[in-house]
């Protein structure tokens, strides 16, 4: 699945079309989760120290998140679809295997790849919540998409640091 054109499919319940994409966001934001303590737990760098305390935070936003939007999800009275199964089934995240190690180049590619795949779902999200004026679930969407945002950004930008340090 193409994490650039995920597919709600449209009916006549607004609310139905945004509990569908509060739930393939939960999907993508617990396989994302999964990915970044897999490489937590197995990064090797010769910065190791402070990737791995900066994955810790990365991975508290991302519990934090699945949190809020399972809430959401449950405030309208619904389920969230939250098995790992179900996650893995409705996420274009893939898993990432954990039976080595997490070179740093994988560890950027994974994060790159999760945080995109995170935001353009948030980003429907958003504009589906406030073309109907759901406030409420626009806001839970944007404080994702800000989290995610600024992780992305220092994930750019140590990727160019670290591009930079390897030319000298």
């Amino acid at each position: 699945m193409d994490e650039n054109n995920i597919i709600v499919q449209p009916t006549d319940n607004p609310r139905e079309e945004c509990l569908e994409l509060m739930n393939k966001l939960l999907a993508a934001l617990t396989i994302f989760e999964r990915n970044v303590k897999i490489a937590h737990w197995n990064l090797k760098s010769a910065t190791f120290q402070d990737d791995h305390v900066w994955l810790d935070t990365v991975h508290d936003d991302v519990c934090e998140c699945i949190d809020t939007i399972a809430e959401e999800i449950r405030k309208g009275d619904f389920y969230p679809h939250a098995t790992l199964t179900m996650c893995l089934q409705n996420s274009s995240i893939q898993e990432t295997d954990s039976s080595g190690p997490c070179t740093k180049a994988a560890m950027f590619n994974m994060l790159t790849i999760g945080l995109n795949a995170v935001r353009v779902l948030a980003d429907q999200l958003s504009t589906k919540a406030d073309e109907n004026k759901f406030w409420t679930i626009q806001d839970v969407a944007n404080g994702i998409l800000s989290k995610m945002n600024h992780h992305l950004y220092f994930v750019k930008n140590t990727i160019i640091d670290d591009d930079d340090e390897d030319d000298d």
